[in-house]
């Protein structure tokens, strides 16, 4: 397997309101732009099929930096929660991802899509940014 990065950006609008945990993982590129960076081992073609693919570490990225620390969900190691990736246009330029979230105390699952655009693809660096999230409460 080849190893490369997966880097999620984010805008300076939506780092501020960041909780303090959620700041430290971010690094500032400049003044109005920040990112967070993990590795990420894509499989070749002699590689068997069970390796992640990016749309996998897109969510594991988003999880991580964006989902699991954010206090507007209120997570708890009860709570249960998926992510599903969306395609908006042919090309994988823009996707969402729709968040859907099981509180045990709350019979209606809650939803909150988030919204992406892919910034650069190469063989050693996946880059998406962050644009926003708009969030419903039932399907």
């Amino acid at each position: 397997m080849e190893t490369s990065t997966i880097r999620l950006y984010v805008c300076g609008k939506d780092y501020i309101r960041f909780s303090e945990k959620q700041k430290k993982i971010f690094t500032e590129e400049n003044e109005n732009k920040y990112y967070v960076e993990f590795p990420m081992e894509l499989q070749t073609e002699s590689v068997n099929m069970e390796a992640p693919s990016i749309e996998e570490y897109v969510i594991a990225c988003c999880e991580t930096a964006l989902i699991l620390p954010d206090t507007k969900y209120e997570l708890k190691e009860d709570t249960q929660f998926s992510c599903q990736i969306m395609k908006v246009t042919s090309g994988e330029k823009i996707f969402n991802i729709l968040l859907t979230i099981h509180y045990t105390e709350i019979q209606e699952p809650f939803h909150d899509i988030l919204f992406f655009r892919e910034v650069n693809r190469s063989e050693t660096q996946y880059a998406f940014e962050f644009s926003g999230d708009q969030t419903l409460f039932a399907l």
